[in-house]
């Protein structure tokens, strides 16, 4: 005998269900968000001033979106979805005083008029700015900004905590290993994280 769900109790599933792909779709969009900001930070200290394509950046995407879920299927998929990058750019300038510019390419090579090419710029006024720069490098003992920037974004995005051995791992991504010396510090990256964490 079949059984009929009574009006209340298919209101009941209903709702969750629609409840229950909200959640998800939410929770998927924000980690898109997060790859987005992440791809361009990395890219932005590995290779500044650089634009990243669009492509490229639907690239670490659909990756992103394999490696979560083997399940999906992202083949055929060329796009990315349409609020991540406008909302990835309000993340960047609200959460670290960064611009994401979009940048058009000439008319000459593209029949779309919209945006290929981003590239990241600070939003701080220029006067505050080389001035917290000449500070920095004036001082021994202040931090690098660099290594604060992509420090603080691996925190943010990570939900504000991160195990140590996790920020190396990130940073050994960008070619910082925690005891070789590195050129740019002009020391090992573990002398540089320690003028940081005794900036807290």
């Amino acid at each position: 005998m079949a059984h009929r769900l009574c009006p209340i109790a298919r209101t009941q599933e209903h709702v969750y269900i629609h409840t229950h792909i909200h959640t998800h779709t939410h929770v998927q969009e924000e980690d898109l968000i997060g790859t987005v900001v992440r791809y361009m930070l990395f890219s932005n200290q590995e290779k500044p001033g650089i634009p990243v394509s669009r492509t490229k950046l639907n690239e670490a995407i659909l990756q992103d979106l394999a490696s979560r879920n083997k399940s999906t299927d992202v083949r055929g998929r060329n796009s990315i979805p349409k609020n991540v990058l406008p909302k990835a750019q309000h993340r960047m300038l609200s959460v670290f005083g960064i611009e994401m510019v979009a940048l058009e390419r000439p008319e000459s090579s593209s029949k779309s008029g919209s945006a290929e090419h981003y590239m990241l710029r600070s939003a701080l006024p220029a006067l505050l700015r080389h001035a917290y720069l000449r500070n920095a490098r004036s001082d021994s003992r202040a931090p690098d900004p660099a290594l604060a920037t992509v420090v603080l974004s691996f925190i943010e995005l990570s939900g504000g905590r991160v195990e140590q051995g996790e920020m190396w791992g990130h940073l050994a991504q960008l070619g910082l290993q925690k005891d070789e010396y590195h050129p740019h510090f002009q020391a090992k990256p573990s002398q540089a994280m320690q003028k940081l964490e005794a900036a807290k």
